[in-house]
């Protein structure tokens, strides 16, 4: 074996990069040193009431050139000039509309019909309760 972490070869598309020894104990200390610094600055965070001492300066986030370095992170993204947004739109697309009009219609088309019909016969149960009957006034004067 012989050789450290960061100088294993190239296997199968995997992309490693050398590590300095530093860069190796990479949670060295995380929970002796992370995370009482973590409840600090919860505590900090939390309770500062009053306003700072003009020396001292928290800053809530940084720029876009001021982040954090990420290491081993590769990211592919397209020139907008190269993406084509509607391609395929046509061609595609509207097949595929039918398509899925034919596949869903069956379960969707049943649900709709039964709701329509029973509307229908509510309305009209309902519109005939509501008229008057003729045979209640026949013996008015």
């Amino acid at each position: 074996m012989g050789k450290h972490f960061g100088e294993l070869a190239k296997i199968r598309g995997l992309i490693t990069y050398k590590l300095s020894p530093h860069e190796q104990r990479a949670y060295a200390g995380a929970i002796s040193n992370g995370l009482p610094n973590i409840f600090r600055r919860f505590r900090e965070s939390v309770f500062r009431v009053a306003p700072e001492p003009l020396g001292k300066s928290y800053k809530m986030g940084k720029h876009f050139g001021e982040l954090a370095k990420i290491r081993g992170l590769i990211t592919y993204k397209l020139s907008p000039h190269e993406q084509r947004a509607y391609a395929g739109a046509i061609s595609n697309g509207l097949p595929n509309i039918f398509r899925r009009f034919r596949e869903s219609v069956f379960r969707v088309a049943p649900a709709f019909v039964i709701g329509y019909l029973v509307y229908e016969g509510v309305e009209r149960e309902h519109h005939r309760l509501s008229r008057k009957n003729p045979a209640d006034f026949e013996n008015d004067s």
